[in-house]
């Protein structure tokens, strides 16, 4: 009877030990997710204009942000938001789907650098969803207004196609977004995407990554 009980106080005493163990390499799981996230060597930048932009120009744009992002992400990748003419879409069906995409990107998806040309923006509206770039760009001519740093003149565009686009400016997401702070490597990634854009506006990539 004796050696019953000890036997089932050893197994007890073994489940308890599993138990804390599996509790512990989830809790070491996760706080890796935190501190480094997925894969981080591939951001994403939202370009949304009236048109499309061709198989050259998208291209260009991600080797550009990739040359600006000097070896701080290996590679940036373009998502795309065509929206149509008011001659195209009479009835705003099209545009107020990819309207709909489009916030839902910027308040819960990947990007932090968003281009917009002057037709979006007026449909995107909503400045508190950007940062305020006043201070970061003080008495710069670029910032058109507290959310939009015009691309024009950039040496940015220069790159074959990406001149005929001159009407776009660049915006940063919103640094109060729970999509930023959701974890240390999305928190990163704002500040990069961030620093980019400081590059773009300089018109000298970023320093080079250690």
């Amino acid at each position: 009877m004796d050696d019953n009980r000890q036997m089932r106080k050893l197994q007890k005493r073994k489940m308890g030990i599993f138990v804390v163990a599996v509790i512990m390499v989830v809790l070491l799981g996760l706080a890796y997710a935190y501190t480094v996230g997925s894969d981080q060597s591939t951001a994403t930048v939202v370009v949304a204009l009236e048109g499309n932009l061709s198989k050259e120009q998208l291209q260009a744009f991600s080797s550009q942000f990739t040359n600006y992002a000097n070896g701080w992400r290996e590679k940036i990748q373009i998502r795309l938001f065509p929206f149509p003419s008011q001659e195209e879409d009479p009835d705003g069906s099209l545009s107020g789907h990819l309207l709909t995409k489009l916030l839902y990107e910027v308040e819960s998806g990947d990007p932090d650098l968003y281009l917009f040309d002057g037709a979006v923006w007026e449909l995107v509206g909503n400045q508190e969803l950007f940062e305020d770039l006043s201070e970061r760009y003080e008495g710069d001519p670029a910032l058109l207004d507290p959310c939009r740093y015009a691309l024009k003149g950039k040496p940015f565009l220069e790159a074959a196609g990406l001149e005929d686009l001159p009407e776009l400016t660049a915006s940063l997401r919103s640094q109060d977004s729970p999509a930023v702070n959701r974890t240390a490597a999305t928190v990163e990634s704002y500040r990069i995407q961030g620093e980019l854009l400081d590059a773009i506006a300089a018109g000298e990539p970023m320093e080079e990554k250690p």
